[in-house]
């Protein structure tokens, strides 16, 4: 709804196969229009040496052409800046590539007591980035059965990731993953959401990470009575 703003908060961990790996993350939404609003998302990586980096920022156009009480359907495309400095991560997702890339990511949540959750993700790199290399195209499926309890939900499912070889070092893997999720709200405008990701099989060699955590706090701002 207009002249409210959804601000949330992020963090994730993982447990790489040599080493640890942590990040930050912040988004903030601010509809424009019953069905339609902008979305802004950045974050910071940080491995066991210390070393602190940026990733890149996603600027978003959401939109929802689906919203029926047993169905909703969400889309949003957008495009990637090349904010970031962090060049190596978890093949589940691309912390950089140097470039102004394209994205589409949409979200499916279909029943009632019992919830299908469907979503989709890709990134597009267009050209070579500021190191001079063009990255392959990622792109992400998650599918998920979540159950009602309470007023939060719980889910697992499974999830394939991949990105296509162009040559770059980071390019050319397929990951399979297990995936438990669980929502919490804390009140009618703030809710807590964990999520657990789990590779069970992967396409490369020598796979950088064994498991990684997430948790994300988003808050509801009303900003008409914030005046």
């Amino acid at each position: 709804m207009p002249g409210r703003v959804a601000v949330g908060l992020g963090a994730v961990g993982a447990v790489r196969v040599r080493g640890t790996m942590a990040g930050a993350g912040a988004r903030v939404e601010a509809p424009i229009t019953p069905g339609a609003a902008l979305s802004l998302a950045t974050g910071v990586f940080a491995d066991s040496g210390g070393q602190l980096a940026l990733r890149d920022t996603l600027l978003a156009a959401g939109f929802t052409p689906i919203r029926e009480p047993t169905a909703v359907l969400r889309v949003r495309p957008g495009v990637w800046l090349p904010t970031g400095s962090a060049v190596t991560g978890l093949e589940a997702t691309v912390l950089t590539t140097g470039s102004l890339d394209p994205a589409l990511s949409a979200d499916l949540t279909v029943g009632g007591a019992w919830i299908g959750l469907f979503g989709m993700s890709g990134r597009l790199p267009v050209y070579a980035g500021a190191d001079h290399v063009r990255q392959g195209a990622f792109g992400r499926l998650d599918a998920r059965l979540a159950r009602r309890v309470g007023g939060g939900a719980v889910a697992v499912g499974a999830s394939v990731a991949g990105q296509v070889d162009r040559g770059a070092p980071l390019d050319g893997f397929t990951e399979l993953a297990a995936l438990a999720t669980a929502v919490v709200p804390l009140d009618t405008r703030t809710a807590l959401e964990a999520g657990l990701r789990v590779p069970v099989w992967t396409g490369l060699r020598d796979p950088t990470y064994r498991a990684a955590l997430q948790l994300g706090l988003t808050r509801v701002i009303d900003l008409k009575r914030e005046r």
